[in-house]
C-alpha cells in the first residue's frame, strides 16, 4: 500500500494542531514520524485512522483519493493505529480481543469460538509470540499486549500499521522481539508509521523520515543520510 497524505490542516477551536503537512508512506516502509510533544503527530495519525476528519487535505491510497475516512474506513482499508495505551480488555481472552467487533459467526448467528482460536492462534504463532489465544489478556505483561495489538492488526491483513510510542513499557529484548517481527512484516510489504521520540530506535528501524513541528511539515528524507544530532537539530 503507498499512502499519500497531501496539504492536511486540522484545527481544534483557535488551536492550529496540523497545517500544510504532506506525508507520503511506500509499501513495505517503516516511516519515523518525528516531532516534540505537541509538534501534531498524533493529530495527524488520528486524521488517517478516521478519529478526526481533516479541515482540509487529501488522503491517497494506491493513488485514489479516500473521501471521508471513518475508523471503519480506515479498517476497510487495512489501515490500524495502535495507540500508546493499549486498547485491550483486560478481562476478555486474548483471541476475544483480537475478533473484538469483527467476530467469526456460524450459520446460527452465535460466535464460532474454535475458529476464532484456531486463527488467532496461527497469527500469534506466525509471530513467535509465545502467547496462547486463550489466555486472559490481564495475565500478560505489556510487552505480550503491544504483540497482542500486533497479531490483532494482522489477523485482518492490515497493510500500514501506525504505532505510537510502542515501546514505552519494553525493555531491550522485548525491543528487539518487536523489531525483529517488523522487519519480517516489512519484508513482507507491510508499511509502518512509527513515532517516538527515542532517536537510537528510529535509526535503528526506520527508512525514513517526516519531521513536524508546532503542527507544520518540516523535512522528509532518509534516515541514511542524517545523524541523530541533525535529526535532534530539526526538532528544535
Amino acid at each position: 500500500m503507498k499512502l499519500e497524505m497531501r496539504h492536511i490542516y486540522k484545527s481544534f477551536g483557535a488551536v492550529k494542531a496540523v497545517q500544510d503537512v504532506d506525508l507520503t508512506v511506500e509499501p513495505g516502509q517503516i516511516h519515523g514520524l518525528l516531532g516534540e510533544n505537541g509538534a501534531g503527530k498524533t493529530t495527524l495519525m488520528n486524521v488517517l485512522a478516521g478519529t478526526f476528519a481533516p479541515d482540509s487535505g487529501d488522503i491517497l491510497i494506491d493513488g485514489n483519493k479516500t473521501l471521508n475516512m471513518t475508523p471503519l474506513k480506515a479498517a476497510e482499508l487495512k489501515i490500524r493505529f495502535i495507540h500508546q495505551e493499549l486498547n485491550l480488555c483486560n478481562d476478555l481472552k486474548v483471541y476475544q480481543n483480537m475478533f473484538l467487533g469483527q467476530e467469526e459467526k456460524k450459520k446460527s448467528g452465535l460466535v464460532d469460538k474454535e475458529t476464532e482460536i484456531a486463527k488467532a492462534q496461527k497469527v500469534l504463532d506466525y509471530m513467535n509470540s509465545g502467547i496462547q489465544a486463550t489466555k486472559v489478556v490481564a495475565e500478560l505483561d505489556t510487552a505480550q499486549k503491544q504483540l497482542v495489538e500486533i497479531a490483532r492488526a494482522l489477523l485482518f491483513d492490515s497493510e500500514l500499521i501506525i504505532m505510537d510510542e510502542p515501546t514505552t513499557a519494553l525493555n531491550n529484548n522485548e525491543i528487539d522481539n518487536l523489531f525483529n517481527i517488523m522487519r519480517q512484516l516489512k519484508s513482507e510489504g507491510v508499511s509502518f508509521i512509527y513515532i517516538s521520540h527515542k532517536m537510537p530506535e528510529l535509526f535503528s528501524i526506520c527508512d525514513k523520515y517526516t519531521v513536524m513541528r508546532d503542527g507544520k511539515f518540516v523535512e522528509t528524507g532518509n534516515f541514511s543520510d542524517i545523524d541523530e544530532n541533525i535529526a535532534t537539530e530539526l526538532l528544535i
